[in-house]
């Protein structure tokens, strides 16, 4: 068998010449017609010829995969649906800390100052149980930073606190 290679636009192809296949026959008329001079007399026989071959079967094209779900992110405890307060506290060396609060009361008497210092954690309380320390600033509440005024700040603390069980 002999092997032709040949070029359509800007597709390369390579054909193994059977007698008769249709591969064969357009291979032949394209490089019959790309050897010759093209002028009015060569160049509609040879678009002739190339159309009256049967097109080779296009392979088939692969089956798209369908979409990949992502799998849900596991959930965390803090994210199981019930009601949560998210405070933010900052600890004496300055790290930032989220604690998760999901019953009431806290157990933290914070002092009157800017920003608000937890000047005492009552013993078996939740905030004891969650880390909470004496020094701690709280500064956020369910992403809300507090104000520098005490009074609007406690205000926006017990408003969180209420939705508590």
């Amino acid at each position: 068998m002999i092997q032709n290679d040949y070029e359509i636009g800007q597709t390369s192809c390579c054909a193994e010449e059977q007698p008769g296949s249709a591969e064969n026959v357009i291979a032949t008329s394209i490089s019959a017609a790309e050897e010759t001079q093209p002028n009015a007399e060569t160049r509609p026989a040879a678009e002739e010829r190339v159309q009256e071959a049967e097109p080779a079967p296009a392979p088939a094209a692969p089956a798209p995969e369908p979409p990949k779900e992502e799998a849900p992110a596991p959930k965390s405890p803090e994210d199981d649906g019930s009601p949560k307060v998210i405070a933010c506290f900052k600890t004496e060396d300055g790290q930032e800390i989220d604690i998760v609060f999901k019953k009431r009361p806290w157990g933290i008497d914070f002092a009157k100052s800017v920003p608000m210092k937890v000047k005492n954690v009552h013993s078996n309380s939740v905030a004891e149980e969650l880390g909470v320390k004496g020094g701690m600033a709280i500064i956020k509440v369910n992403g809300e930073v507090l104000p520098h005024d005490s009074p609007a700040a406690m205000e926006i603390i017990k408003k969180a606190v209420a939705k508590l069980p």
